[in-house]
């Protein structure tokens, strides 16, 4: 839908017209007009309160949940169908596969050449060079060391013994 009139000055990419208490619309430009991209209602925006947990289906329990103690991360709870562990407010779910012979993850580290789907978490961190230097004596395998990054961060990969990309992000 064309969108002749904002009433809102763009705000970087977008822009908001016609926000009350109650909703609003999102327009983006295109073609030297705007249109309109998806509909905000404030009420509905904020019944979302963050990530109770990631689930990580792996082929080996103990292994995964040994690789990720390493990490810093304990246990919460157990339960028939896998463990909880937890690390500050960073909650995964980690459970066996029922899949006799599963497929591979098949990622690689960095952005952009994975296929869709969720490519990575990103564990924020105090110290990333001295977890690095832990982590690796321990045997832990990275990418390489840790980098910075242009958007005020230094940080290293890792995969976990399934292949699932981590990011250890120190915010700079």
């Amino acid at each position: 839908m064309a969108v002749e009139q904002v009433t809102a000055e763009p705000a970087g990419e977008f822009a908001l017209k016609g926000i009350t208490a109650q909703q609003g619309t999102l327009y983006a430009p295109r073609d030297g007009g705007w249109i309109e991209t998806m509909n905000i209602a404030p009420a509905e925006c904020h019944m979302i309160k963050g990530i109770d947990n990631i689930g990580i289906c792996t082929t080996d329990v103990a292994k995964s949940v040994a690789f990720y103690q390493r990490l810093g991360f304990c246990e919460s709870y157990r339960n028939d169908r896998g463990m909880m562990i937890a690390a500050g407010a960073v909650q995964l779910f980690v459970f066996a596969t029922r899949q006799s012979i599963p497929p591979l993850v098949g990622r690689e580290l960095g952005l952009c050449s994975n296929p869709p789907g969720i490519d990575h978490i990103s564990l924020a961190v105090a110290d990333v060079n001295a977890l690095y230097s832990t982590l690796r004596a321990a045997g832990v395998r990275f990418d390489g060391p840790p980098q910075d990054q242009s958007y005020g961060a230094r940080m290293v990969g890792l995969m976990d013994p399934d292949g699932n990309n981590l990011y250890l992000l120190q915010k700079l």
